[in-house]
């Protein structure tokens, strides 16, 4: 698809709910095959990947947010808390819509959200060819940042600044 065949207009994040499968669920279904491996770094059915998504939009150790473009859903992702405290952070973004800015629209609520459950780092994987896409979004995340890559698999760790408890005055 060249820039001339792809959407624009305004994208707009915020928490997702259970009641967001129906469109989380076709957003994933219109990702290619290639957008999927991406996300999950095997080969996954889109049916699959879709229930995944769905299933677990009212998980209490999963923090999900939606970003979306008039009345559909074009991105997701999600803050997944781990029993040591640290937060991994995950991102899909339907093909149209990719490089337009959406991941940057939903990383700071991802990381919010990792922030505030106290993770004292999070930490995400991607393909190492999406390199560049990595260190742009990394630039927001804010405290130190570690990427390495192994075997084609880029895997970048932050530590987290503590949330600074505001003092009544």
């Amino acid at each position: 698809m060249d820039a001339s065949e792809r959407p624009t207009g305004h994208v707009r994040a915020r928490r997702a709910t259970p009641g967001d499968g129906a469109a989380v669920r076709s957003m994933v279904l219109r990702c290619s095959a290639e957008s999927l491996y991406s996300r999950f770094l095997t080969v996954v059915a889109p049916e699959t990947a879709a229930s995944r998504f769905v299933d677990s939009l009212g998980s209490d150790s999963v923090t999900w947010w939606v970003a979306e473009a008039g009345p559909s859903v074009v991105g997701v992702g999600a803050t997944y808390q781990f029993d040591d405290g640290t937060a991994e952070v995950a991102i899909l973004v339907e093909d149209a819509w990719q490089r337009r800015g959406v991941a940057t629209r939903l990383l700071p609520a991802l990381v919010e959200a990792a922030r505030v459950r106290r993770a004292p780092r999070i930490w995400a994987t991607a393909l190492g060819e999406r390199m560049p896409v990595i260190r742009k979004l990394a630039e927001g995340v804010g405290g130190s940042l570690e990427v390495s890559i192994s075997a084609g698999i880029a895997e970048m760790t932050a530590e987290l600044p503590a949330l600074q408890r505001q003092e009544a005055s």
